[in-house]
């Protein structure tokens, strides 16, 4: 039921320090008095009646259209230097499960908070190149510099009811909210070939509530037919207050950045998610005869999902002289919109694609039988979609222009089939097929322009995109050695049609869009080993070794991963300006592994891990016009964690390093490089008390 089966209480702090991060000096603007919570106080919040402006706002020469370009500017724009703080975190949770009429019945709760703060500071080397005849030239060179402040807060808050043993029923409420709050600094040779700096400050909240409601039932007169349910309701919002952007020229003579008074937007945007919804399933299990049966398992589920998303965009003109300044603050305050030879005007630049909506409705259903015969296990089924997602999108305040619509109307049948052989006590075959969609995320169905959060690079969507399917086909053998040690050897193959990746646009070597390409296929092999040192000990090689040392092997594990993969991809007809038509899936690795060591002592007074993460080199951005597919270089991870009880009762130490080898991230094209920054090691220690 997600509760504590006796009373708990436990308060946990932490403490963080980033190396090249904590301490160290980064920008920052000026902003609200609950920046430090995630909330804005009101401080970037956008003029009243500015958003409902029509495109034409009115004359600044007007009391009205003065007044908003007044109060806009006044928000500030000037960054400054600041102290880099060490990352926080706090956390608090309360919970029981209380029994009545001697234990047949239980209420149980729980009740949890969360905040952290964390701070990244970073320097980025970055570079574009395009291809000139043969060979690779370099048309952007910059340094970027970034100063993130994360703020994640988090409240929970479940109940659970036990009914005799047949009937549970859980309620649950749950809000979540990530916020960043980033100064972004690029200097060097930009888009327009010039030496150049832009700066950014952007502020975004993202939030989540979600209240649920769910039970179980087992019905012995029904021959134990369990009857699951499950109501949600979920709102999720994304706010980006007053992000401004703006560009300062080189001054070769006085070695200074002068402000670009046409090179400026401020931005708003706003995005609201509701969703709803409603899940039914029973299970009948039938048995036949010893070692014979099967459950008949069916469902239903629906979904209905809304979506509003805006975006206005906003700048000050002039056709008089400018300053000489590098602080925006002295070109943009309340005393020189509309006022003297300057005459700063505010206009509107939002563009027609920067505001669409959408819905979504999904109806599932699904049958499937789960049978064993003796040592063979087998399952069948299948599950019926229904989807109607439509995404309009409409140029603002033009009441007579049509709409751009993205329909996906779909109707999906996607069986699942495997075969289980448990051979013998210790060991298992698994063979499975199933069919599956991956449908596009509401806003690549949207014309409208959105930030890639891994490319920082804007994606352009598209109306005609469809859905993708999927077919995969796996086998697996298991070997246990314990209850808690395995061994498992898999291959597997996926195939899909039309599937969904990101290309370069012709219009600009900074945009990107999405677009379905003709089909692609992954299929490797993946081994996975977690055994404890007494077993392997035995080995004749390796007792020579362990038998030297007095240590309780039993306590010390290994555990092992690797995966190798084989992508391709086949653009088709829809690959457009791209080099490579046919090349590995963007983002997907050849190979992924990781190696761990664990040491977990009986009483549990001390555990410790030592964690091994590398993966193979991937596209990051798809290549152009000639110019070769941008690759991420495989990046090695060392961390340690070790967590201790303290002395005193109910106190707990955790201690966890990360990035312990801090190798550089780098990103080349061809033999050059593109991008090349270091993420920096990182130390956190926590301190738990629990009664």
């Amino acid at each position: 039921r997600g509760v504590p089966e006796s009373f708990l209480l436990r308060v946990s702090t932490t403490l963080g320090y980033v190396d090249g991060t904590t301490g160290e000096t980064g920008l920052s603007y000026r902003g609200g008095s609950r920046d430090w919570l995630g909330y804005d106080d009101g401080t970037r919040e956008a003029p009243a009646g500015l958003l409902v402006a029509p495109a034409d706002l009115p004359n600044n020469r007007t009391p009205e259209g003065e007044a908003l370009g007044e109060a806009l500017a006044a928000k500030g724009y000037q960054t400054s230097p600041r102290k880099i703080d060490p990352n926080t975190g706090f956390s608090l949770s309360i919970g029981d499960d209380l029994e009545f009429s001697d234990g047949d019945w239980s209420l149980g709760y729980i009740a949890a908070l969360g905040y952290a703060q964390n701070w990244d500071q970073r320097l980025e080397e970055r570079a574009f190149y395009a291809l000139v005849g043969d060979n690779l030239v370099r048309q952007q060179n910059s340094e970027r510099e970034t100063t993130e402040r994360a703020i994640d807060t988090g409240l929970f808050t479940s109940m659970g009811l036990r009914v005799g043993e047949h009937h549970v029923v859980n309620a649950t409420v749950m809000q979540v909210r990530q916020t960043t709050d980033e100064v972004q600094t690029d200097t060097g040779i930009l888009g327009n070939g010039e030496f150049e700096r832009l700066q950014s400050l952007e502020w975004i909240e993202n939030e989540l509530q979600v209240g649920q409601i769910n039970g179980e039932h087992s019905l012995p007169s029904f021959g134990n037919l369990v009857v699951g349910w499950q109501y949600t309701k979920a709102k999720a919002s994304r706010e980006a207050p007053n992000s401004r952007d703006y560009r300062f020229g080189y001054n070769e003579t006085t070695d200074t950045f002068r402000f670009n008074v046409f090179g400026f937007e401020q931005r708003f945007e706003s995005l609201a998610d509701d969703a709803t919804d409603y899940k039914l399933d029973l299970r009948l299990p039938l048995e036949f005869r010893e070692g014979l049966g099967v459950t008949v398992q069916t469902g239903l589920a629906k979904l209905s999902k809304e979506r509003d998303s805006s975006i206005r965009r906003f700048r000050f003109g002039t056709t008089g002289p400018t300053f000489q300044s590098d602080n925006p603050e002295v070109f943009f305050n309340p005393d020189t919109i509309g006022q003297g030879l300057r005459d700063y005007r505010l206009s509107s630049r939002t563009q027609p694609t920067d505001i669409y909506s959408a819905t979504v409705d999904l109806d599932a259903y699904y049958l499937a039988l789960d049978g064993y015969w003796n040592d063979f296990r087998l399952y069948l089924g299948a599950r019926q979609e229904d989807i109607q997602q439509e995404v309009r999108t409409v140029t603002p305040f033009d009441p007579n222009a049509t709409p751009q619509i993205g329909l996906i109307d779909e109707t999906d049948l996607l069986p699942a089939a495997s075969l289980t052989w448990a051979y013998s006590d210790k060991a298992q075959v698994r063979m499975a097929y199933g069919k599956s969609v991956a449908r596009p995320d509401i806003r690549e169905q949207s014309p409208s322009n959105f930030i890639d959060p891994l490319l920082d690079l804007r994606v352009e969507g598209d109306p005609n995109l469809e859905q993708t399917g999927i077919t995969n086909l796996d086998v697996r053998w298991e070997y246990y050695f314990s209850a808690t040690e395995s061994f498992s050897l898999a291959l597997f193959q996926k195939d899909f049609t039309k599937p969904i990746e990101l290309v370069e646009s012709p219009a600009s070597g900074t945009l990107l869009k999405v677009i379905n390409a003709e089909a692609a296929t992954n299929r490797g092999a993946e081994v996975d080993y977690y055994r404890s040192f007494d077993g392997i000990q035995r080995l004749p090689w390796l007792s020579r070794w362990t038998d030297q040392v007095p240590w309780n092997w039993s306590e010390v594990f290994l555990g092992f991963n690797y995966a190798y993969i084989d992508s391709e991809i086949d653009l088709g007809s829809s690959g457009g300006i791209s080099t490579n038509s046919v090349r590995p899936l963007q983002g997907q690795s050849p190979y992924v592994g990781n190696v761990s060591l664990a040491w977990l002592p009986a009483s549990g007074n001390v555990e410790a891990t030592l964690l091994y993460n590398v993966f193979g080199e991937r596209i990051s951005q798809v290549g152009a016009n000639g110019r070769p597919d941008t690759y991420e270089q495989p990046f090695k991870q060392l961390d340690f964690t070790m967590s201790a009880k303290l002395p005193w009762e109910g106190w707990k130490m955790k201690l966890r390093l990360k990035n312990l080898l801090d190798p550089e991230a780098i990103y080349t094209v061809g033999d050059e490089v593109a991008r090349r920054y270091s993420k920096g090691r990182e130390i956190a220690l926590s301190i738990e008390w629990r009664l």
